[in-house]
């Protein structure tokens, strides 16, 4: 970067725009190094450039720019403390709606009736296009993500399923199935979006339980030794996504080129870590080497990078699917800010 930016080069730069930069000016965010006695432009240098990367990221993360400008080391922890309010008060509201909502998209999700004969734990066993197909013995190959699956009492729904009545299954995406049950045997015809049929899938029985959701859930080890990691303290902002196949080759050139539902991620020197998403901030511990989410349960793996010089932090990425099947398929990349 050479000496002085120009307030049109920093606007550009930043991706931030000239009446914002004043903005923040006005209200005592950023100085710039100088300002131009006689044509008032305005100049900018390097650390100025950090400060509004800093200011975008604290936005990103809830901060007003009130509790921007009196940032200080307290101000993170007292922000998780708020957002820890926050969310739960949002969980409790959106229980409310979901208990409400009888319509997911253009499916109209019938009233709950139930069916002891679903209830319990099933294993994937094939595909194929229609019951009649696997009675001939035509089964196609497909990769499925829904191995094992479970009806849970009542039509509680958990991971990507919504809620279950009986003959149906509806799930968060707007996809639903219906099923039919023979012996052991359960046929699952999935319909995806505008309601065209797709495939059937076939499950054997498992068992015939009343689980709950707490059976079903993967918990790793949180009960770790607390490690300091001055390394990873500081704002990361998320780079890119990749197939967790890829991880140990990856050099940094970009795999995925669409938006992350992770958006940032703040490190702070007292294990702290708040993890910004597109719906809401997760508040999080971390040692050295994993990130702790204690709602979750999991323990995530991460390392840091260099690649030209820039330095990138690698992080397993643990959701839904690790919980309810263990698999891990991607990682999240975040490049230092």
């Amino acid at each position: 970067m050479k000496d002085f930016l120009r307030i049109g080069e920093v606007s550009s730069l930043c991706n931030i725009s000239i009446k914002t930069l004043r903005f923040y000016e006005e209200k005592g965010l950023i100085k710039p190094i100088e300002v131009d006695q006689f044509t008032g432009y305005r100049h900018y240098d390097e650390q100025n450039v950090k400060e509004i990367y800093k200011i975008q990221f604290l936005k990103d993360a809830g901060f007003s720019l009130d509790e921007i400008k009196n940032f200080d080391e307290n101000s993170l922890s007292d922000k998780v403390k708020s957002l820890k309010k926050d969310i739960k008060k949002f969980k409790e509201k959106i229980s409310l709606i979901s208990s409400y909502s009888k319509i997911k998209g253009d499916i109209e999700m019938k009233p709950f009736i139930n069916d002891e004969n679903v209830i319990g734990k099933w294993k994937y066993e094939c595909s194929c296009n229609s019951k009649e197909d696997y009675n001939k013995g035509e089964k196609i190959k497909e990769d499925i993500d829904l191995s094992d699956i479970c009806f849970l009492p009542e039509g509680e729904g958990y991971w990507v399923f919504d809620r279950w009545t009986k003959g149906e299954l509806y799930s968060y995406n707007g996809i639903f199935y219906t099923y039919e049950i023979e012996g052991d045997l359960m046929f699952l015809t999935c319909y995806g979006l505008e309601h065209k049929k797709e495939i059937c899938l076939v499950y054997k029985r498992v068992d015939n339980k009343k689980h709950k959701i707490e059976d079903l859930k993967r918990v790793d080890d949180l009960k770790l030794p607390i490690e300091k990691d001055e390394k990873v303290v500081g704002f990361w902002s998320t780079y890119d996504y990749i197939p967790y196949k890829k991880k140990n080759s990856y050099d940094g050139q970009k795999y995925c080129k669409g938006n992350q539902y992770v958006t940032s991620i703040i490190f702070t020197p007292d294990n702290q870590c708040l993890m910004q998403a597109t719906d809401k901030i997760n508040s999080l511990k971390y040692t050295k080497g994993k990130l702790l989410d204690q709602d979750s349960c999991v323990a995530m793996d991460y390392e840091i990078k260099v690649f030209d010089g820039e330095e990138y932090l690698i992080l397993d990425w643990k959701s839904g699917d690790y919980t309810y099947t263990g698999r891990i398929n991607g990682c999240y990349v975040f490049k230092r800010a």
